[in-house]
């Protein structure tokens, strides 16, 4: 009991020493959101598609702590960590925990440097273009119900602009996948270990440039650390990711004006002459954007590219998207409309997609951080080519975002 009661005692003296010192070191803040949305799905499915559920109800929800600390000299040195709570699998009924971005950065009057797996600076630096809501018409798309079928020969879209492309047996555009994806960000090295170093913001002017090693499936992160090197030259993998992008934001007569572009390529890791069954050439994506703001008021207009790393074996070509939008916010109110045209490029003759959307919604602050928000979309996908795999699509979506 003594030796007990002296090594309590010592614990509880080291600690209080140990207090000050801890204090110097990261701060820790703990934040995360809520997403939950209500989704009704009106789809001209084909024939061949089988009935699809037109109501249900989805969530996105994550946790994130970030610890940071700026040191005497004038370095800030931080670590920030997100888990998706919840995740829902493939087939909408498996729901796990998974890491999502994990990074640390270093920054000063020289720039900033992250290192691990964060977006890239064509993501971090892209102009984005007013929205209904944002997290079904936006930037990156979180809520959508729209299908692509197993039969049709728009199935084998996938869901370009959420990830890459989902290879198969049949090649590079066989199978079909649930919810095609429809945002414009430019994130090829979504996951991926990377690089990347900011430019100190002068007059309004940052740039960014990124580099990742190896990308797998255009999105996939290898986890390099005990587990030896990840391997070489394998179908469907990129390597040598380089992404470089520049914004500026500043003000004319009262009206705010914000400009971007970024570009980004990746290699293949085996080339189309040693049997690659994915991809045929090197991915590479670019956009441009412009974006102004007036009182209440604000407008923007994108422009991307992507090859999606498939040109030729594929017969693709490439996707050419464009995005337009208005807003206006007054307090706690919000309404927006865009409108999006993606048009997908075959050198083949049996499809030339198109896929159109209008978005109209609206939200409204009930307090910090908390909205309710709801919008309505109208769409088509025409083939250009088979009427028959023409459709329209109408989409409903009702939901709640809290952040904490």
């Amino acid at each position: 009991m003594k030796k007990l009661l002296i090594a309590t005692t010592a614990v509880a003296g080291l600690a209080m020493f140990a207090t000050p010192a801890m204090a110097q070191g990261l701060s820790l803040d703990l934040g995360g959101f809520y997403r939950g949305y209500a989704l009704n799905m009106d789809d001209d499915a084909p024939v061949v598609a089988g009935s699809r559920r037109e109501f249900n109800l989805r969530h996105d929800s994550e946790v994130y702590f970030t610890g940071e600390v700026t040191l005497d000299n004038g370095l800030t040195v931080g670590v920030h960590n997100e888990i998706d709570l919840g995740h829902e699998g493939a087939a909408n009924s498996i729901f796990n925990d998974t890491t999502d971005e994990t990074y640390a950065y270093f920054s000063g009057n020289w720039g900033r440097v992250n290192m691990g797996r964060e977006d890239g600076a064509q993501y971090l630096l892209q102009v984005a273009a007013p929205s209904g809501d944002s997290n079904v018409d936006g930037l990156r798309q979180y809520f959508g119900g729209f299908n692509s079928y197993a039969g049709d020969r728009l199935a084998g879209l996938t869901d370009f602009g959420v990830n890459a492309i989902a290879g198969g047996a049949g090649g590079a555009l066989s199978g079909s996948v649930n919810g095609l994806g429809q945002d414009y960000a430019n994130d090829m090295g979504r996951y991926t270990n990377k690089l990347t170093y900011f430019t100190p913001k002068f007059n309004g002017f940052q740039a960014g440039v990124s580099y990742a090693p190896e990308v797998t499936n255009g999105v996939q992160a290898i986890n390099q650390n005990l587990h030896g090197q990840a391997s070489d030259d394998d179908a469907g993998d990129f390597e040598d990711l380089w992404e470089v992008a520049a914004r500026w934001d500043g003000e004319f007569e009262g009206v705010g004006l914000s400009f971007g572009a970024g570009w980004g390529q990746a290699n293949l890791e085996l080339t189309n002459g040693g049997n690659d069954t994915i991809g045929s050439d090197d991915r590479t994506q670019w956009n441009i954007a412009a974006a102004a703001s007036w009182n209440q008021f604000s407008t923007g207009l994108v422009y991307k590219e992507d090859n999606h790393g498939i040109t030729g074996a594929g017969a693709f070509d490439q996707e050419e998207t464009w995005v337009f939008g208005l807003a206006w916010d007054n307090g706690p109110w919000h309404a927006g409309a865009s409108y999006m045209n993606s048009d997908y490029e075959f050198q083949g003759a049996t499809r030339d997609p198109e896929i159109e959307r209008f978005t109209v919604g609206g939200g409204y602050e009930f307090g910090p951080g908390m909205s309710f928000r709801g919008a309505v979309a109208f769409g088509s996908l025409d083939n250009n080519v088979a009427a028959a795999d023409n459709r329209d699509f109408t989409q409903v979506t009702l939901g709640t975002e809290v952040n904490f």
